[in-house]
């Protein structure tokens, strides 16, 4: 289970396809972290030019994961050869433009869809006794577009 700032998220991963998604819980990551940016367009009004506005723009929000596999069989941890062909897979769009991931926040009484994500990119793994790291990032692809600020 992930925390940020005091907010729990749950990722989910899906193992199967587009069109019959199997979506699996994805248990052992170790650090996890959502940044959200946007850009701020500013005009200026033609009048005066001293009153300002910003036009609508869509947010960017990334999801990068450290996650954790051992290597024991029947151990639940998803591998990471598992997570490098899902990341190849959205590289060469032979999913069916499927996401890879969906991001949960959790709620009173249970969690909700926040986000859907794809595999953007993956690192290396680094094995020690059995258990592997690697890190991982998301790009998340179901965004709110910001309203303008008057």
């Amino acid at each position: 289970m992930s925390q940020l700032i005091g907010q729990k998220y749950r990722l989910e991963i899906n193992t199967g396809t587009s069109g019959t998604p199997a979506w699996k819980k994805f248990k052992h990551e170790i650090s996890f972290d959502i940044s959200h940016s946007s850009e701020k367009v500013e005009v200026s009004s033609k009048d005066t030019g001293k009153h300002k506005d910003y036009i609508k723009t869509l947010l960017d929000s990334t999801v990068n994961c450290t996650a954790r596999e051992d290597t024991a069989p029947g151990t639940g941890f998803v591998s990471y050869t598992d997570v490098y062909g899902y990341w190849l897979n959205t590289q060469a769009d032979t999913n069916g433009g499927k996401y890879g991931m969906r991001i949960f926040t959790e709620e009173e009484g249970g969690y909700t869809l926040a986000f859907d994500a794809f595999f953007e990119s993956i690192g290396n793994k680094y094995e020690n006794n059995g258990i592997v790291e690697y890190t991982f990032s998301l790009q998340i692809v179901t965004l709110p577009e910001l309203t303008p600020v008057a």
